[in-house]
């Protein structure tokens, strides 16, 4: 008997800070950021929400998509990665709407290995 991965998501419910939950469609995060014990879910549209759940909870939802944690307070979208760069602070991830993103030193390998660098 053979494991099959699980399939992408196209879709998620996330339970808002505010007791609601609002259905996001995948493809429209460009990243969360992790904020406390909170995630913040940051939208193509510029919209941003307040989910309650920890960023850890979400990187093993959106493991199977082209998600990415790239710090312990980062996950991105890799469907919306522009480039990554380097300045003096270090590496960085250059995303749509030229949202930028630090990369760990820890993570930096990590990326390399997934973006095949």
């Amino acid at each position: 008997m053979t494991d099959n991965p699980s399939p992408k998501l196209e879709q998620i419910a996330v339970h808002t800070i505010t007791n609601g939950i609002q259905i996001i469609t995948i493809s429209n995060i460009i990243y969360l950021k992790s904020d406390h014990k909170k995630t913040i879910i940051s939208l193509k549209n510029s919209e941003e929400v307040f989910a309650s759940k920890s960023i850890g909870a979400f990187e093993i939802l959106l493991k199977n998509n082209e998600f990415l944690r790239v710090h312990k307070s980062y996950i991105v979208n890799l469907e919306h990665l522009i480039s990554i760069d380097k300045n003096l602070n270090g590496h960085y991830c250059l995303l749509y709407s030229n949202k930028i993103i630090p990369i760990s030193v820890r993570k930096f390998r990590i990326v390399k290995e997934r973006l095949e660098y």
